[in-house]
Order: structure tokens, then sequence, then C-alpha cells
């Protein structure tokens, strides 16, 4: 699976849920509970999403 993604030029992840630097342990606990269907992000600095 890891091999078909990397080699699919416009292969991209699915991000179930950003969170900032304050929601960190809000962000932890979803990890820990494995019901995230994609990726979770923890955004460091204030900048915008793109």
């Amino acid at each position: 699976m890891f091999e078909r993604t990397r080699t699919t030029p416009n292969a991209r992840p699915h991000i179930t849920r950003t969170f900032t630097f304050d929601q960190s342990a809000e962000a932890l606990a979803a990890v820990e509970t494995s019901h995230t269907a994609g990726k979770l992000v923890l955004r460091l600095s204030a900048r915008p999403a793109r």
C-alpha cells in the first residue's frame, strides 16, 4: 500500500483534523482513541492553513 501511494504523483494524505499547539492535549486524546480515519495535524505556528 505504501509503495503504491509513494509512486502516485498526485497522492495526498487524508487529514481528519488540524489542531493548534494550544489544543495538543485534545490532539493526543484523539490519537489515543484510534477513531481517526486519517492523519491529524498539529500546527506549531500561527500561520493560516493553505
